[in-house]
């Protein structure tokens, strides 16, 4: 007797598992209502008594039902199944959607055939226009990256999984705070990997991972672990993509560093803006991206505190951090004790060294471990990151065990860094907040270098001084004063008027008493006040000295 399939929602017959994820498995399935073929993502029956993946599910399939668009795979219904009888029931939330017949982007650059830079523009540009209409309707994807994005056999982009979505306006939700480090750790955004917010900046920089990969072959970042990568992402210098793929060209590499900037402010601002250059790239025209700065000690991440008119205890924040900390934690403990009750098998300890504990309860939770105590401890490193933990890094434990970490309250001192050489003072201003200083009193001084550019600091660099210091700047106001140069060898004098940001004007005079190649005026004088670039004329010794003729012989 031939067993009949099985029905689920009483009309949808489930044929084969066509995918598995983290949370559900995605099931090619007939809706014999409306005689189509449909995908069903079911969650697996492990997961469906834990209330935050059930809340996970839930809102992926509200998140994805209310976006409408030939971009984005179209959610169709949901529902839940009943599977089991007594106390073995169990309700298995689903979600239907459109059956897409292609590839992944990740299943593409697994089987080695790649991609054309050409045709990498081209897909990101589809996925910047399926995360402009998410954006605008109000949901971050949060968790872009190649296994995400179908190719359709006709070419065509979908982007699907908004398991992890989260709507604008819902930051004060304390589900979504606990989750917004989850994400895949190679392209994951800086802003993600240290437990802050995600916002539409996050999902452009997750495509910017993505459209790295497409353009070399491999991610941005890579590491031997998941810790490792995230701290790259908030720390590590980015390879341009032509350095490793010389069939990139210039606008290309511009538009990718920009998507990749550490500072969500100084990428592109919306993915429509990204999508404009895209285009620009695609017919050859220059791009508008800005390279990103990168400031000294950019490593050093600080978390600030809210302000307030009274000065607050800093330990009063970081216990505070600590406690919402560890009400995440109490979660995650509940769900890795509802799956591993026994506690018998043995996992090794992540290396959680420089994340936030917001993010180490993520990376823990992928290893079935929960964090225990966060201990804050006066420190040089960059604040509200995890400086040590016990166990130790490699330690082996049983499953569902306590990691204890000591996070940095922050320093005391902070020592200068350097900024003479920056090209403005929005520059210093960056790379000083990036150490937890602030700008001070802008001076503009006679300078040989070019109008704008910092020359130099009070306190001077390498000074030690206290978190918060106000640090003043000089910057060149374009001016500088011209150098001495009568009686210097020509040679001499071009470098020096070069050295001090002069051009030189040679005008040659024959003289008998100097030796040839001799400065023997210059105009403006020495001592003068003149804007850098101007020309200084100076008037050299030749050897023609005229002969004067002979009187004729009457």
């Amino acid at each position: 007797m031939t067993e009949q399939p099985r029905l689920l929602g009483g009309r949808y017959e489930l044929g084969a598992i066509i995918g598995r994820g983290g949370m559900a498995d995605v099931i090619a399935a007939n809706d014999i209502r409306l005689g189509r073929k449909v995908a069903i993502k079911l969650m697996r029956r492990e997961l469906a008594s834990d209330p935050l993946f059930l809340a996970r599910f839930r809102r992926e399939a509200q998140a994805a039902a209310g976006l409408n668009h030939p971009t984005i795979v179209a959610v169709y219904d949901s529902g839940e199944d009943i599977v089991g009888t007594g106390t073995d029931a169990a309700s298995l939330p689903y979600i239907v959607m459109e059956l897409v017949e292609g590839e992944t982007v990740r299943d593409i650059l697994r089987s080695g055939a790649g991609f054309t830079p050409e045709r990498a523009l081209q897909v990101a540009r589809d996925v910047l226009t399926a995360l402009d209409y998410s954006h605008r309707n109000g949901i971050v994807h949060r968790d872009i990256k190649p296994g995400n994005v179908m190719i359709t056999k006709s070419g065509a982009i979908k982007v699907m999984d908004f398991g992890i979505a989260r709507a604008m306006s819902d930051s004060g939700n304390t589900l979504t705070a606990s989750q917004t480090v989850m994400g895949t750790a190679q392209y994951l955004s800086p802003e993600q990997a240290r437990g802050g917010e995600a916002d539409a900046r996050s999902d452009i920089y997750s495509l910017g991972c993505l459209l790295y990969e497409m353009l070399t072959g491999k991610p941005p970042f890579t590491g031997e672990s998941a810790v490792a990568i995230a701290y790259q992402h908030v720390s590590g210098l980015v390879v341009s993509p032509s350095e490793v793929n010389p069939e990139v060209n210039p606008n290309i590499d511009a538009l990718v560093q920009m998507a990749l900037a550490k500072d969500a402010t100084e990428r592109y601002q919306s993915a429509a803006e990204m999508r404009t250059d895209i285009d620009r790239a695609l017919i050859g025209d220059k791009v508008t991206a800005v390279l990103p700065t990168v400031p000294m000690n950019y490593s050093a991440v600080t978390v600030k505190p809210v302000a307030t008119k009274s000065r607050t205890n800093p330990w009063v924040w970081v216990l505070s951090a600590a406690g919402v900390f560890l009400a995440a934690a109490v979660a995650i403990w509940v769900y890795g004790s509802s799956l591993n009750p026994g506690g018998g098998n043995q996992v090794e300890v992540p290396d959680l060294a420089g994340l936030s504990a917001e993010a180490a309860i993520t990376v823990l939770s992928d290893y079935n471990l929960v964090l225990g105590s966060i201990t804050p401890a006066e420190s040089d490193r960059p604040a509200n990151t995890i400086i040590d933990q016990d166990p130790d890094v490699g330690s082996r434990v049983a499953e569902g065990s306590s990691v204890n970490v000591t996070i940095s309250a922050g320093a005391t001192q902070i020592i200068v860094p350097t900024v003479a050489g920056l090209v403005s003072a929005e520059d210093a201003r960056r790379v000083l907040a990036s150490v937890n200083l602030q700008l001070g009193n802008i001076t503009s001084v006679d300078n040989d270098q070019p109008e704008g550019y910092v020359v130099g600091s009070i306190p001077p660099a390498g000074t030690s001084v206290p978190v918060g210091t106000r640090v003043s700047i000089e910057i060149s106001n374009g001016f500088g004063v011209v150098p001495a140069l009568e009686g210097l060898p020509e040679a001499q004098a071009r470098s020096d008027l070069g050295a001090a940001g002069y051009q030189v004007v040679v005008v040659p005079q024959p003289a008998a008493t100097a030796l040839p190649g001799t400065v023997l005026a210059q105009s403006p004088a020495a001592g003068t006040r003149l804007k850098i670039g101007s020309r200084v004329s100076i008037t050299v010794a030749t050897s023609d000295v005229p002969v004067e003729p002979e009187p004729e012989t009457p």
